[in-house]
């Protein structure tokens, strides 16, 4: 009788250590507002589906604003796991996430007013499980990208009024990345480095008379509130970029302290979430104009005529990053000729890689 009690205190004893060990509790660095839409309100989402579809098993904690992590360090951060996982601005990494940047920083006048969000989120995560080389970079830093997201439509906001391509000369402008300064230097523009968390003051004080980002990113950090102008980079919407220039991603010493199954279905609803955070920025970068304009700011709007005019005298970015890639050994021909093809084959209706 006693053997049956031991062991049956030892049964018990066993299932908690097991639950205990399956609950993880993880840390999700979000650099900019709770409110932004490419890395705070996608990423509330995301998590509540992760929390849900592991009953609880699985939990992160969104930090925000910046109180962990600042943008341009979010990567080593997560990497060195001060952050379990993060939203990483892929183009603050050329280095070390050289084929991810290459996309992320290449200003597409060919297909980047064919191709919607959704297309630039399909053909971002067909060619990161085409190709190993792509996959390689996050591995070889101990990180895993769950969710690449799409920025909107780049687009100006300013102090300074410019409404077309003969605007751009001598106006001092923010841009970042490997190929937007050059663009903007085609453009007689004068491209200049800041941070994120600087550029708030230097269009307050003029040190900048505009800069270039992400639309969600210009209310929720009140961006709208020292700038009169708008300027989208193409017709409607504007020109996107060739690649998403967010990934969600993880340590991997913390993703392997996740159990098996949870980690699946982590997988799958990362997965499911990446059509619908196209979506979602689609909608967000649409709303970002009706919002600047309630607060007052002018919306103007680059033509057609102006984007085959940047597309003859700006530089051949992809010519430029892929020349880059295959000086480090990386297939940048191969890859820049696959994005064409699926760009082709999305903008022409032949591929429908997802549907609402």
């Amino acid at each position: 009788m006693k053997k049956l009690v031991y062991a049956s205190v030892a049964l018990a004893a066993g299932l908690a250590v097991a639950s205990a060990e399956a609950d993880v509790s993880l840390v999700y660095n979000n650099s900019f507002a709770k409110t932004d839409t490419q890395t705070g309100v996608i990423a509330d989402i995301w998590i509540d589906r992760i929390q849900q579809a592991t009953q609880g098993r699985v939990k992160l904690r969104h930090v925000s604003g910046g109180a962990l992590l600042k943008a341009e360090g979010t990567l080593e951060g997560v990497r060195k796991g001060v952050a379990d996982a993060g939203a990483v601005t892929i183009v603050y990494h050329i280095g070390e996430l050289p084929m991810s940047a290459a996309l992320a920083g290449s200003f597409d006048v060919e297909y980047g007013n064919k191709l919607d969000l959704m297309g630039i989120s399909a053909v971002t995560n067909k060619l990161y499980r085409e190709f190993p080389e792509f996959q390689k970079e996050y591995a070889d830093l101990g990180v895993k990208p769950l969710l690449f997201i799409p920025a909107g439509q780049y687009s100006l906001i300013g102090r300074t009024k410019i409404s077309s391509v003969m605007e751009f000369k001598d106006k001092k402008i923010r841009a970042f990345g490997s190929s937007l300064p050059k663009f903007f230097e085609s453009l007689g523009a004068v491209p200049m480095a800041i941070s994120f968390g600087e550029l708030y003051t230097s269009l307050q004080t003029g040190v900048i008379d505009s800069l270039i980002t992400n639309p969600t990113a210009m209310v929720p950090n009140k961006l709208h509130e020292v700038s009169q102008f708008a300027l989208t980079t193409g017709p409607g919407l504007g020109t996107s970029m060739a690649g998403c220039t967010v990934a969600y991603t993880m340590n991997l010493d913390s993703w392997n302290k996740i159990p098996e199954g949870d980690r699946k279905i982590i997988e799958r609803v990362s997965a499911g979430m990446m059509p619908i955070a196209a979506h979602i920025m689609t909608e967000g970068t649409a709303q970002t104009y009706v919002d600047l304009r309630k607060h007052g700011l002018e919306v103007f709007h680059l033509s057609m005529d102006d984007v085959q005019q940047i597309k003859s005298v700006a530089p051949d970015f992809f010519k430029r990053e892929e020349d880059r890639l295959n000086e480090r050994g990386l297939p940048g021909t191969q890859l820049y000729a696959r994005y064409r093809e699926l760009a082709e084959a999305y903008a022409s209706g032949e591929w429908k890689p997802w549907s609402f």
